[in-house]
């Protein structure tokens, strides 16, 4: 069984045994994140389908990656084979990595939490982040913060195919709540497309199907999150979690159904998802939340 598809899992490997020394430092994110998150020891199996995905994001703090003794990030990534492609005219720009010689290779991209108003040029780009002297560059994303909040960890070779990865530090992956909640909150940030906010609302959807019986144990990390984040955050975050799932026929139901057609595409054992299906999950996951936030 793959983690997302043969070439995704092999590049994986790749990345994160070349960025060994900064696993503690990083947080997976991402439809990476959902495709671990399967394999949690608080996870319920389920034959729902993965959307593919070719983005490996990882989520930094830039204070957090000094070199205390490591090689700098950027030429781990670049010794393991991969090249880096910028994007924009901006100064630093963003940064992606692939693999060398290749067009369809995956790509791998850090991120990091936006402080204060973006840096733009005068064309109205946003200008990356440099880490460690400008080797590498992250791409500064608000609310961002929410996937660095007590992560959760998961051992890789608990994952089917990743044995030979014992050993291995654990992974850390956004603990389901603030993963929600980030995609919630940056649907309207530039960038985020309709066909990323479709199959962000499909995320959304398996991470309440994949933690059904967790439910209430990630609700109950809301209280915490109260003394961290805006209390305005949260409360904008439950205000449109809800909008968005309030009926089958509303748009959060509609694009995690057609994301999942999609997705069956080709598996003719995979089961129909309907947009009363997409409700009924999500709703539960709302009613926990609701619930730790006294309403």
């Amino acid at each position: 069984m793959a983690l997302i598809s043969r070439d995704f899992d092999d590049f994986f490997r790749r990345v994160i045994r070349a960025i060994e020394p900064y696993l503690s430092d990083l947080v997976i994110a991402g439809g990476c994140a959902n495709a671990l998150y399967r394999h949690h020891p608080r996870a319920t199996a389920t034959p729902i389908p993965k959307p593919m995905t070719k983005d490996l994001d990882l989520a930094c703090e830039p204070a957090s990656l000094g070199l205390e003794g490591r090689l700098p990030l950027g030429d781990l990534i670049r010794q393991a084979g991969l090249r880096a492609k910028l994007f924009g005219q901006a100064n630093p720009p963003v940064m992606k990595f692939s693999l060398e010689g290749s067009e369809t290779s995956p790509e791998v991209e850090l991120l990091c939490p936006l402080v204060g108003s973006p840096r733009r040029t005068s064309e109205g780009e946003v200008q990356a982040i440099e880490l460690q002297d400008g080797g590498v560059t992250a791409q500064p994303l608000r609310y961002l913060g929410l996937l660095l909040f007590e992560p959760w960890v998961i051992e890789l070779a608990r994952v089917p195919g990743f044995g030979d990865m014992a050993g291995m530090p654990s992974l850390r992956i956004p603990q389901p709540l603030t993963y929600v909640m980030q995609k919630v909150l940056s649907r309207d940030e530039p960038g985020r497309t309709p066909a990323k906010r479709e199959k962000d609302c499909y995320y959304i959807y398996e991470t309440s199907v994949v933690f059904r019986d967790a439910l209430g144990p990630i609700a109950a990390a809301l209280p915490v999150l109260l003394g961290r984040f805006p209390d305005l955050w949260i409360r904008r975050f439950i205000g449109e979690m809800e909008s968005l799932f309030r009926t089958a026929q509303s748009e959060g139901p509609v694009s995690a159904a057609r994301v999942a057609r999609a997705s069956a595409v080709g598996l003719p054992r995979a089961p129909r998802i309907d947009e009363e299906m997409v409700h009924a999950s999500v709703d539960r996951l709302i009613s926990s939340i609701k619930s730790a936030h006294g309403q």
